[in-house]
């Protein structure tokens, strides 16, 4: 299940550059179906209803995120001096 849940979510949690896309840009609606308000209150519904072992994969995968994010700046950090 866990194999399960991370490869599911695994191939969309990197950062995107979105730079090159800025004309497909429409702030005044999310793929015109729901605003931002909306979409946190939905994603908190779906976070509360989590099971613990879910739960457990998402802050595995959130500290995998943070461990990289920091090593890449402290690449950038090194570069710049």
């Amino acid at each position: 299940r866990r194999q399960k849940i991370r490869m599911e979510l695994g191939q969309n949690t990197e950062a995107r550059d979105t730079r090159a896309r800025s004309h497909r840009k429409n702030h005044n609606a999310l793929n015109g179906t729901i605003g931002f308000v909306e979409l946190g209150k939905l994603m908190n519904v779906s976070w509360r209803s989590c099971d613990a072992f879910a739960r457990s994969v998402f802050n595995e995968m959130a500290d995998e995120g943070r461990a990289r994010y920091r090593r890449r700046m402290e690449e950038y950090k090194a570069r710049s001096r």
